[in-house]
């Protein structure tokens, strides 16, 4: 079963948003594999620190970079590094 079907996701879902104590980035990135195979894009922020991707990350980048990794790959993690 589909992560989107076991949590009633109803297929006009344009944002999900997920809070708790764990698992919230696992989960959100799993749920994103769900849609990129669907060939729908995906963009995924945080309003707090997130594990930094290695691969899909545009950290720090601009808006036409996010766009253009959108278009590319289907799927991009975008925030900001602070310390």
């Amino acid at each position: 079963m589909l992560l989107t079907e076991a949590l009633q996701i109803p297929p006009s879902a344009r944002c999900i948003c997920a809070v708790g104590a764990g698992g919230k980035t696992s989960l959100l990135y799993e749920l994103a594999e769900e849609y990129r195979q669907e060939g729908k894009r995906v963009l995924l922020t945080t309003t707090t620190k997130m594990y930094l991707p290695e691969k899909d990350g545009v950290l720090d980048g601009t808006a036409k970079e996010i766009k253009e990794k959108l278009e590319r790959d289907g799927f991009a993690a975008a925030g900001s590094v602070f310390f």
